[in-house]
Formats: C-alpha cells, sequence, structure tokens
C-alpha cells in the first residue's frame, strides 16, 4: 500500500525561508502569513476584470472615492498603464477632529497589464462612472507584410 504525503506550496515555501534564514534567527513563519495578503496591503491594489473580443479589449477597474481628474491611463503599445491618487479629506478648520481610526488608503496607486496583442489609442475610449473605470482598447489592425520588388 502506498501513501503519499500531503504537501501544500505554502509548506514547501515556509521550509525554503527556514533553511535560508535559520542562522540569522528570523521568526519565518510570522514573516510568511504576515506577507502582503494583509487587508492593509489589499487595499492598495487596483482590482480589475479583463475581457476582450474580436475587436477590443475591455477592462473595468475599481477606483471607488477617487475622484475623475486624479486618475491617468497611458497606453504603450500592448502595456496599459492605470495611475490613480487617493487625496486625504482636510478637516474643516473651525471644527477640530480627532481621527479615532483611519483605514482606507490615501496616496498613489498604480497598476500594469500587458495585453496580448497591440492597441489603437486613436479610438479607444474610457469612462469613470460610480467609483469604476471602464476602457474599451480597441486592437491594432493587423499589419500586412510588403514585399518591394528590387529593381
Amino acid at each position: 500500500m502506498t501513501t503519499s504525503a500531503h504537501y501544500d506550496s505554502f509548506d514547501l515555501m515556509e521550509d525554503i525561508v527556514k533553511s535560508v534564514f535559520r542562522p540569522v534567527g528570523f521568526d519565518t513563519v510570522r514573516l510568511l502569513r504576515s506577507a502582503p495578503t494583509t487587508a492593509r496591503a489589499e487595499s492598495r491594489l487596483i482590482r480589475m476584470d479583463v475581457v476582450e473580443n474580436e475587436q477590443a479589449y475591455r477592462i473595468s477597474a475599481e477606483l471607488t472615492g477617487i475622484k475623475k481628474e486624479d486618475i491617468s491611463v497611458s497606453i504603450e503599445g500592448n502595456r496599459v498603464i492605470i495611475s490613480a491618487e487617493s487625496k486625504l479629506e482636510k478637516a474643516s478648520a473651525n471644527l477640530p477632529e480627532t481621527v479615532l481610526s483611519n483605514e482606507r488608503f490615501y496616496g498613489n496607486l498604480r497598476r500594469s497589464i500587458q495585453l496580448p496583442g497591440e492597441i489603437d489609442e486613436s479610438v479607444s475610449q474610457a469612462k469613470y462612472t460610480d467609483g469604476v473605470l471602464e476602457l474599451t482598447l480597441f486592437k491594432q489592425k493587423q499589419r500586412t507584410t510588403k514585399k518591394l520588388e528590387i529593381n
């Protein structure tokens, strides 16, 4: 009878990190388990859905609480870069306030995604409604190779 031990990828990674940092004395288990899966790190992500059809790619990006003028989209070939800035609203000067809890993220956000094909930025469109940025990125027409006749 054959028995197989269940060994998930986290256990394997933990063993590798332990073997590297054991001489130094790091608490590797705590280090690994507090890696960037914390709620604070996830709040800094621009979450997006990407779909495609024959003519275009469509990207829906969550940018809740960010003003339209603080969002930037740039296209470089087949790469799309979305950047935004979430700004902290200042309290009224005549009513001083004490912050009891601050869980929202304020600062710069950036997300880059590489698409399978080139994008025709001249006809692509962007729309921002209710905290969702909708990009319709039309695919570049296939370039044809032209054979030159040599004289």
